[in-house]
């Protein structure tokens, strides 16, 4: 995952409410299926701490990130870039599609997500909350990881 978009996801998180580091892993974990690092969080944390994004409070023994004004005008600059980033994604998995099709046994990775990209990215521009489409998703990825426990 690239470091950028992993800011982005965490800036995200933290929009929506106070998290530790240790929190902020878990959260990140569960939205993409893997667990950053601590040498990738904590730093950046720290980063975007200077960079007045978000502001670290202590709790006990623990530190809480929570979002200032700067960073609520970070998430609107990335906001305003989410169909810039979703057109981008369309367009490189379309030609990696092309690209690679026929490459290996069966269909590749692109070829199964391309029209599930395209399926959630039209139901969000028709309004269907949000909430609905994470929980369809979220049961498919359950679905494949079952998949690969009966191979075992």
């Amino acid at each position: 995952m690239k470091r950028g978009m992993i800011k982005a996801l965490a800036l995200k998180i933290i929009y929506n409410d106070e998290v530790t580091g240790y929190d902020l892993m878990k959260r990140i974990e569960e939205i993409t299926g893997r667990k950053p690092s601590s040498g990738t969080i904590y730093p950046m944390l720290k980063s975007m701490t200077d960079e007045g994004w978000i502001e670290r409070r202590e709790e006990g023994n623990r530190a809480l990130y929570g979002i200032t004004a700067i960073g609520r005008k970070k998430m609107a600059e990335f906001r305003g870039l989410r169909s810039e980033y979703s057109r981008k994604i369309m367009e490189t998995m379309s030609i990696a599609g092309e690209a690679f099709e026929g490459c290996e046994d069966g269909k590749n990775t692109v070829e199964f997500l391309l029209p599930l990209f395209i399926d959630v990215k039209e139901l969000i521009e028709k309004g269907v909350p949000s909430e609905k489409i994470e929980a369809v998703v979220s049961e498919a990825r359950k679905k494949l990881r079952e998949i690969e426990e009966m191979k075992e």
